[in-house]
């Protein structure tokens, strides 16, 4: 029994559900249309349940998932440590989380200064300044963290780490600009390994 937290349109809950009877959970009802029709359309309607729902109060049993995904996820939502022990929570015991986050040290982060993670603080802080003022308004909060980080917070959720691994490098940017195009930045990256 798999769960997908954070489906978006369905394409990995759809392929899990080839195999598996899988729970497909977003924050945006049109993304569980999306799954919904993309599981119909494969004749999988069936094995995929979809549900509204948030990573940060997940509406499930305890122990009810053998596999637990969260793709993309954790970079977006209130509480990393709170969606960390849903997570948890909602895994049976021995149970298989797959997670993914932003590296605050990667490094096309740590040579663009909007990105540095040194200078992060004093940006949050001027930004929550102007927004106290009325002027702007708050923007979501993308949560990144280096790989020792994440396996402390797993920890601390009960989760054993298996593996950490470093997959893909964004374009390197100066002053959030792109300065390599597309192009060359998938030239620079290394062939993946079958």
């Amino acid at each position: 029994h798999v769960l997908e937290v954070g489906c978006g349109a369905g394409i990995t809950a759809v392929s899990l559900a080839e195999r598996y009877r899988v729970e497909a959970l977003d924050a945006l009802p049109a993304m569980l249309d999306l799954t919904r029709q993309r599981a119909d359309s494969a004749g999988l309607g069936h094995r995929l349940q979809t549900r509204l729902g948030d990573a940060n109060d997940l509406p499930y049993d305890d122990d009810a998932f053998d596999l637990t995904l969260a793709i993309g996820v954790l970079p977006w939502v209130r509480n990393i440590s709170r969606a960390l022990g849903e997570l948890a929570r909602v895994l049976r015991p021995g149970g298989f989380l797959v997670v993914s986050i932003d590296n605050s040290w990667a490094l096309q982060r740590v040579l663009d200064p909007m990105l540095n993670p040194l200078l992060r603080p004093i940006k949050q802080a001027f930004s929550d300044g102007v927004w106290s003022l009325g002027m702007g308004k708050p923007q979501a909060r993308e949560h990144t963290c280096g790989p020792r980080s994440l396996t402390r917070q797993l920890a601390r959720s009960r989760l054993t780490t298996i593996s950490v691994k470093h997959v893909g490098l964004d374009p390197f940017s100066l002053v959030s600009t792109p300065f390599l195009p597309n192009s060359v930045h998938m030239r620079v990256l290394p062939t993946p390994q079958s």
